[in-house]
């Protein structure tokens, strides 16, 4: 009898943003990947300083914004603008970043959403769920299909498992059917200054905050520019906010990724 080496588990991908090759290896065998190191964590801290002092009952113990959506108990997200005090262009526009999305979406993807994920303190774990749905429900191709669609997530603080972090089943990507099963979801910390990345397909779930502060991040749908999030918005929600100062700072290719945007002074 000849024996068989085991295939490896399936995990998370962490490189650093030197090592592009294997956070793209991550992304397409698993789902999901890190890059660990993006950007320095004094960067995130002075926008979440930000966003306390823009948002202070949000980021406090009051009301989620008038133009909010809720993803979960205690949990809610809103538009971020790419415009003053926060300036967010350097991390959506990162070369580390920006090569990646280039390679899995090809050039011409673009913004779909852009905003903050608001985790209160002791909100419970999030459904198990999908960020999109099939294209082509019922035929049997979407697992074999590239992505479409990606969330980008940039933690504004240390996400781990008392902030809680999100935990994913890697490949689930390629599985038609929501897979529930605990053992299954993987979990890795988070740490402020990293970017992680997932296929809009992937299962996955946001884990309980028991830290008693807010947890924030801010996130993004990239996406191929023939797809629209038909399904996490409601109607009157802005996606994407940008300011036209910002706007015209940028390369010309770049403000075609932010082409869905609606202008603010």
């Amino acid at each position: 009898m000849t024996d068989t080496a085991a295939a490896p588990a399936p995990t998370i991908t962490c490189a650093s943003r030197d090592d592009p090759a294997t956070v793209l290896a991550g992304m397409n065998r698993d789902g999901v990947a890190m890059i660990q190191g993006f950007a320095a964590p004094e960067r995130m801290a002075r926008l979440l300083a930000q966003l306390r002092e823009a948002y202070p009952e949000t980021l406090g113990s009051g009301d989620a914004p008038a133009d909010h959506i809720e993803v979960g108990t205690g949990r809610f997200a809103f538009p971020l603008p790419v415009a003053a005090p926060f300036d967010i262009e350097d991390l959506l526009f990162d070369p580390a970043l920006t090569g990646l999305l280039d390679t899995i979406l090809g050039d011409g993807w673009v913004f779909e959403s852009l905003g903050v994920v608001i985790a209160k303190p002791n909100a419970t774990d999030l459904r198990v769920h999908r960020d999109g749905n099939w294209l082509f429900g019922g035929t049997g191709i979407d697992k074999i299909l590239p992505p479409v669609a990606l969330t980008v997530a940039f933690p504004l603080m240390d996400f781990d498992e008392v902030v809680g972090r999100t935990a994913f089943i890697p490949r689930s990507q390629r599985e038609f059917e929501i897979l529930k099963d605990p053992a299954l979801f993987i979990s890795a910390d988070q740490p402020a200054g990293c970017c992680c990345l997932w296929d809009f397909r992937i299962v996955h779930r946001a884990e309980q905050n028991r830290s008693g502060k807010v947890r924030a991040m801010i996130y993004a749908t990239v996406c191929r520019p023939f797809f629209i999030d038909y399904e996490n918005f409601r109607k009157g929600n802005s996606k994407v906010v940008a300011s036209r100062a910002s706007l015209e700072r940028l390369e010309k290719r770049d403000r075609k990724r932010l082409s869905r945007a609606e202008l603010i002074d």
